[in-house]
């Protein structure tokens, strides 16, 4: 961080308290894959992804998404998952259908030589589906991070789904057994139409390390806030926010989110406001810096925030998209090719309006919307 605010865009001196109009959740999935077969659609699925967690707020177990032609999603999960279905609204156009389903014998790992995946279930509609991917190539798996880009169909998302995907791959076409069944038709899976490391790959790809940050879901209500002192750090959700202070006045440098192994930093420059005791008339804006990762570069943005008497308005917009490090040529050909991988975060535009008429209780509404 290079910049900060002067301490004159303050009004009234600070009480201690910061309020927070940022939150971050974190999604407990293991690992994924996800089977692409528009080429060759049913007449209601064009891609399944299957899904595992082990986690002890969530539970153990599986669960598959299938992606509808008309853009919608079904989820069928093993019942032993504590999961909300209100959270898969987020997927594609959102959410039709949310059913228990057993996976009997099934089974969904990650190996040194790729995905091992076998399951069977009924569908809402009685057909029976199979999905069996057995990946035995006996070459070493070159894996990289990846930043999925969120599908263009999604028109009213709940919030910015940041899905971190450490431990990529493709399916690699030689000494793999896929197969595709459902009511009986078998479904040829889609072809990835360049060598990733010079091997022939199917569209189909995994992650065994994803990293799924759910950033800033749409609220309206109460505005949580923290006491702090100046150089301390508080917790918002799954994230904690890094405060710097200017004048006795506490601001948001950033927020982070971390595990045991990967983070992913929401960075402010210059830091986020005191929004509390701006002046009014007041208007600043400064940039946003999203670190992935060193794998995976950063997400470049800018935020703003005007007072115009009681309603602090802020403004987020990822407008620089995602700036990925890029670790071999074919990556490089891939993001050339399909520019929706670094252009997708700047359709994203998030507001917020804030009601400062009850100072020590104010309301938030905010949402985001896609940008055309």
């Amino acid at each position: 961080m290079t910049h900060q605010h002067s301490a004159g865009i303050y009004a009234h001196p600070s009480d201690g308290r910061l309020f927070l109009p940022f939150t971050a959740r974190l999604d407990p999935m293991e690992r994924l894959l996800i089977i692409n077969f528009e080429r060759d659609p049913d007449t209601v699925y064009i891609g399944f992804e299957p899904q595992a967690f082990d986690d002890p707020d969530t539970g153990r177990g599986l669960l598959v998404i299938g992606w509808r032609r008309d853009g919608r999603v079904d989820v069928y999960h093993q019942p032993q998952i504590n999961l909300k279905r209100e959270d898969y609204n987020i997927v594609g156009k959102g959410l039709s259908d949310f059913a228990a389903r057993s996976f009997e014998g099934g089974h969904f790992t990650i190996g040194e030589r790729g995905a091992d995946l076998d399951l069977a279930f009924e569908d809402k509609t009685g057909r029976m589906v199979s999905l069996r991917v057995h990946e035995r190539n006996p070459k070493p798996r070159k894996p990289f991070g990846l930043l999925a880009p969120v599908s263009s169909g999604t028109e009213n998302p709940p919030a910015l789904p940041l899905v971190v995907l450490h431990d990529f791959y493709f399916v690699r076409q030689a000494h793999t057994d896929i197969a595709i069944t459902i009511d009986g038709r078998s479904h040829q899976p889609d072809a990835l139409p360049a060598p990733i490391d010079g091997k022939r790959m199917h569209f189909v790809r995994y992650s065994a390390e994803p990293f799924v940050v759910i950033w800033n879901e749409n609220h309206d209500g109460p505005l949580p806030a923290a006491v702090v002192s100046s150089g301390e750090a508080v917790e918002a959700g799954d994230a904690v926010c890094e405060i710097r202070d200017n004048a006795g006045h506490p601001e948001i440098s950033a927020m982070r989110v971390e595990t045991g192994r990967h983070t992913v930093r929401f960075a402010f420059d210059p830091p986020f406001p005191d929004i509390a005791h701006l002046a009014d008339g007041l208007r600043l804006a400064g940039d946003l810096f999203v670190d992935l990762g060193p794998a995976l570069g950063h997400i470049a943005g800018v935020y703003w925030v005007q007072r115009a008497g009681s309603t602090v308005t802020i403004g987020i917009h990822p407008a620089g998209g995602w700036r990925p490090r890029i670790s071999k040529p074919s990556l490089w050909f891939i993001y050339t090719v399909a520019p929706v991988f670094r252009r997708w975060p700047t359709t994203y535009q998030w507001q917020a309006a804030v009601d400062l008429s009850q100072p020590r209780a104010p309301h938030m509404t905010s949402r985001w919307t896609r940008l055309s």
